[in-house]
């Protein structure tokens, strides 16, 4: 049996490559993602920030594992999404994981 789920969600760990000296630190925390409808999906421009700005308003809808720069934990919210979202780096670690748990994922099913 096939259960329809009209608003499904669904967690990761994201991955991000912080610039870093000469190379890259990777980082992880969790993000639970929305599911976006495919005419919604297709709409994401990687090159225009905006875009994808407003795009990953829409997936993410929360996150975890979050800390500050001296290791106190950080709670979710608008104000920090915004704060992740004015970051490349984590725009594209957060598409990375969107994509990996939406729809590669079902490949192997």
């Amino acid at each position: 049996m096939f259960n329809i789920d009209e608003k499904p969600t669904f967690t990761r760990t994201v991955t991000v490559q912080v610039p870093k000296g000469e190379g890259h630190d990777a980082q992880t925390f969790k993000a639970s993602f929305n599911v976006l409808d495919d005419d919604e999906f297709d709409a994401i421009t990687l090159g225009d920030a905006e875009n994808l700005k407003a795009m990953l308003r829409k997936m993410v809808c929360g996150m975890e594992d979050l800390a500050n720069a001296v290791g106190d934990a950080v709670p979710f919210s608008e104000e920090i999404l915004e704060l992740m979202l004015r970051k490349s780096y984590v725009r594209v670690a957060l598409v990375r994981a969107y994509y990996s748990g939406a729809i590669e994922d079902r490949a192997g099913n």
